[in-house]
């Protein structure tokens, strides 16, 4: 199945349960043609909504097994379950070739998933998580890879959800800075200057992801285009996982490395002295981790975006930075905005969202100023494209608007 429709199939609870009563009344013979016609009568698109309230939608999925594979049993993988285990089990109806399976979910959420026949359901556990996403896990946060040999997966966008809007593909010209290394292997800074004399310093964690996939430059553009937001230079640096992972949590002196090279050699190409009141650090997933990291350990930026930053990451406990707050330790930050998805997990007992709730609540009662959002998805690119501008906007123009679906003020007392 491919990507969902935004044109809605919508029934009525009565109907899905008349299509169960007539199979239970008809010869075995009969009952794949019967759900095939069912199909094409209420949307041969997957899947069918019916209401329970107000907030949430009850989803109901029905796919037919594979004609060249036996299934003995199929699971649900996603983001809204956990890609690492297979939280929805499909029920296999009496001899027919279809299942089915239903579950709730609230309305203007988006999810990804994928289906996981026999024992893959089982079996992706038992992996490591490189195997996982080479063999079973898709990236689906990356359009450019979703849908490569076991990768390919499905979307459902529920009633009221808003796509991100689409700004083009044009390209902005990069400048290549070489970077002294902290550590051997491929780091990668580029930079480029949108608009004129640039007043802002952006910085990126991952930035090949926020420029290829995000479209970061292109809303920048867009924005300082309209005098929304002032001309700023963008630093976007990359470098592999297992490199990110050596460094931070202030491993090899990364923040002091941060603040003595990587700052310095930028305003050295630029020509221009940036203080910390005019630098933006911009970070999404881990990279938004390292970033917080870097904020905490030296005066470099005094404003931060970070988008689905996994709290839980760094210690056992999971929530150092949590519980430095509590323990009246602020930020020297002007202006903190961070986002999570509703549906994203993390490392037990606490997931990415609940460690997002935790870190907010503790801002709060700490009197930190801050913006925090939360979006109907789970770990992807696109939910960060669609936050981007809002958190511009709050960083440059101290706005705040939470909304419209699928984002909305991040759920805390």
């Amino acid at each position: 199945m491919s990507e969902a429709s935004t044109t809605y199939n919508i029934v009525s609870k009565e109907v899905i349960d008349r299509l169960f009563s007539i199979l239970e009344q008809v010869d075995r013979s009969e009952r794949d043609e019967i759900i095939k016609d069912w199909i094409v009568r209420y949307g041969s698109n997957n899947p069918i909504f019916y209401h329970t309230d107000e907030d949430e939608v009850t989803t109901f999925l029905l796919v037919e097994n594979d004609t060249t594979e036996h299934w003995k049993k199929l699971y649900l993988v996603g983001d809204s379950f956990g890609w690492d285990t297979p939280r929805v089990e499909f029920k296999s109806i009496k001899d027919t070739r279809w299942w089915y399976v239903t579950f709730k979910r609230p309305r203007g959420a988006r999810i990804h998933y994928k289906l996981s026949p026999n024992d893959l359901g089982t079996r992706i556990t038992d992996e490591t998580r490189a195997d996982r996403y080479q063999n079973f896990i898709l990236d689906s946060r990356n359009p450019e890879t979703a849908n490569e040999g076991m990768q390919t997966h499905s979307v459902i966008e529920y009633p009221d959800f808003k796509q991100t809007i689409e700004l083009g593909s044009k390209n902005h010209e990069f400048t290549n800075i070489y970077m002294r290394k902290k550590l051997d292997g491929n780091r990668t800074a580029r930079f480029c200057v949108i608009g004129n004399a640039p007043r802002k310093l952006l910085v990126v964690h991952d930035g090949s992801a926020f420029s290829k996939v995000m479209q970061g430059h292109q809303i920048i553009a867009k924005g300082v285009k309209e005098g929304r937001w002032p001309s700023m230079a963008i630093l976007s640096l990359n470098s592999p996982y297992g490199e990110r992972t050596r460094e931070y949590g202030g491993r090899y002196g990364y923040p002091k490395y941060f603040r003595d090279v990587i700052i310095p050699t930028i305003e050295h190409h630029i020509g221009k002295t940036f203080g910390p009141e005019d630098i933006i650090l911009h970070g999404s997933s881990l990279g938004a981790w390292g970033l917080l990291d870097v904020v905490c350990q030296v005066d470099v930026a005094r404003n931060l975006i970070l988008h689905s930053c996994p709290f839980w990451w760094p210690d056992d406990d999971h929530q150092k930075y949590i519980r430095e707050i509590e323990e009246n330790e602020i930020f020297n930050i002007d202006r903190l905005y961070f986002d999570v998805g509703v549906f994203e997990t993390g490392r037990e007992p606490m997931s990415t969202y609940e460690s997002n709730k935790r870190f907010a609540q503790a801002l709060k009662e700490s009197d930190q100023e801050f913006m925090a959002r939360e979006f109907l998805m789970g770990h992807r690119y696109s939910a960060w494209a669609w936050a981007f501008p809002g958190a511009l906007d709050y960083i440059f123009n101290g706005v705040k608007k939470y909304g419209p679906l699928p984002g909305r003020k991040l759920d805390i007392e």
